[in-house]
């Protein structure tokens, strides 16, 4: 049998491209990636390059857990899988021309940060699940994706988008998306029973801060996503826990404070929005279906701030932009679903 490592005849290898010891150590294909209390940072080499197309970081690679960090250069997906990847303590920092984490089965993270500095998608896989830590994520595309090459078996509703084998859960933890494409993504379902998750979606009419192609439902923790509103999706009327959905009259620009507010006057979200955006949807254990809410702009945020949702904020001459019901989705907008594009 021809040794595989060898050129098929008639054909000549190409220039093996040298890379450090340190490197070839921690670059290695298998079919799943744990990576834990360790420190990793993961940075895109050129596209064009002769290296391998993705730096796979798992259990076969030599990450010391009491090293300081670790440096992995990547032409094409910063970590990668076949198989699954977990996540469950690790410092991870990744910037990628491709997918930041991308596992071809399931995605966790449990505990930790992981930080998506760059990517073309951030993280992408069949199942996604954040149970812990913290997430961030910079994308041109899509923030967090759920898909995988099967074909649905469903369709969506409305528009005919398929439904297939893909789920995106939160349960706990810190998700924080900055996505030009669709912010949370699933081309299956997403749930979300606990944590915090907010969205700094797309400021084109094409995509949404969120997109969930199945059901989408929320039980628990705090959601907040801003984008466009050509194609606003909401959580669907099934949820649990109550959420509002309003569209803007006019688009509200980069660098605004918003508030949620209730019946009377109450801020119970402020929200300092990071680009151009018209269309807000929030949920919290603080809202009461059906109950009126009302959007202002202006004032003063304050206190610590998670991907720009604050800890407080004072509205003093705020403006009154807008007041919708609890569980009602905006007129063009899809509570639950997305139909087809």
């Amino acid at each position: 049998m021809r040794d595989l490592r060898e050129p098929a005849p008639g054909r000549r290898r190409r220039p093996r491209r040298h890379r450090p010891a340190h490197l070839r150590e921690l670059i290695a294909a298998v079919s799943s990636a744990v990576l834990a209390a360790a420190a990793l940072t993961a940075r895109t080499d050129d596209k064009d390059s002769d290296t391998p197309p993705t730096a796979q970081t798992s259990a076969a690679a030599t990450v010391d857990a009491g090293q300081d960090a670790a440096t992995v250069l990547a032409a094409n997906k910063a970590v990668h899988s076949d198989g699954s990847v977990h996540l469950h303590g690790v410092a991870l920092t990744a910037a990628s021309g491709d997918d930041g984490v991308h596992a071809e089965d399931a995605l966790r993270i449990d505990a930790g940060r992981v930080t998506i500095t760059g990517s073309n998608e951030g993280l992408e896989a069949a199942h996604i699940a954040v149970a812990g830590g913290t997430a961030s994520v910079t994308s041109s595309d899509d923030g967090v994706n759920g898909s995988g090459e099967s074909e649905g078996d469903s369709e969506g509703g409305g528009g005919g988008e398929q439904v297939g084998d893909f789920d995106v859960t939160v349960s706990g933890g810190t998700l924080i998306i900055n996505a030009d494409g669709d912010g949370l993504d699933s081309n299956g379902t997403a749930s979300i029973t606990g944590g915090t998750v907010v969205v700094n979606g797309p400021t084109e009419r094409n995509n949404g801060a969120l997109d969930v192609n199945g059901a989408f439902t929320i039980s628990g923790g705090i959601l907040i996503a801003a984008g466009s509103s050509g194609m606003p999706v909401a959580p669907g009327t099934d949820s649990t826990q109550a959420w509002l959905s309003a569209t803007l009259a006019s688009t509200v620009p980069a660098g605004t404070t918003l508030y949620v507010t209730d019946a009377n006057g109450k801020p119970l979200a402020t929200f300092v929005t990071s680009k151009d955006m018209q269309n807000l949807v929030y949920s919290s254990s603080t809202l009461t279906k059906d109950g009126k809410y009302t959007i202002y702009s202006g004032g003063k945020a304050s206190g610590t701030s998670t991907g720009g949702l604050s800890a407080s904020g004072t509205l003093g001459s705020a403006k009154k932009l807008t007041t919708v019901t609890a569980g009602v989705a905006p007129e063009g907008g899809f509570g639950g679903r997305r139909p087809g594009r």
